[in-house]
């Protein structure tokens, strides 16, 4: 008895799925249904594809840009190096003109101070001498007579 009631409740439970996609086939236009799905499906692909292409797209612009900052980073460097060589050339003529013109100075400063020198010791030579005839006068005649 249990077997034969089981078996008519899940007829009667087929039965009324049957009876129920029967009555909602009529309700919902299935064909219209599949066409929308495979519409929304299509511009899905078509919207992907278009988005493929501009990360495509947007990755090649980011590649020419970083190229482009890349060459122009190496043209800047070259240039401050350039630049920084000149001024280090001309850095180094003008240490080796102001040591020749001090080199000059000290040379011609030496000079003047021998010359400077030589005149001291002939004026005290001199002075020296004039000293010593002086002292020859006093020992000679004992009075010391300075004309001038």
């Amino acid at each position: 008895m249990v077997s034969v009631l089981s078996t008519l409740g899940v007829v009667a439970i087929f039965t009324s799925i049957v009876v129920m996609f029967r009555r909602l086939k009529t309700k919902v236009d299935v064909i219209q249904n599949e066409k929308e799905i495979d519409n929304i499906y299509n511009q899905m692909s078509e919207n992907f594809g278009y988005t493929e292409k501009m990360i495509e797209s947007s990755i090649r612009d980011v590649n020419d840009n970083l190229k482009d900052v890349h060459r122009t980073l190496i043209e800047d460097d070259n240039n401050i190096r350039r630049e920084l060589e000149s001024v280090v050339k001309q850095l180094h003529k003008d240490d080796k003109e102001i040591v020749s013109l001090v080199d000059s100075r000290c040379d011609k400063l030496d000079r003047k101070i021998m010359d400077i020198n030589e005149n001291l010791v002939k004026t005290i030579n001199s002075f020296k001498e004039e000293l010593s005839k002086l002292q020859k006068r006093e020992d000679e005649g004992g009075k010391t007579i300075i004309k001038g």
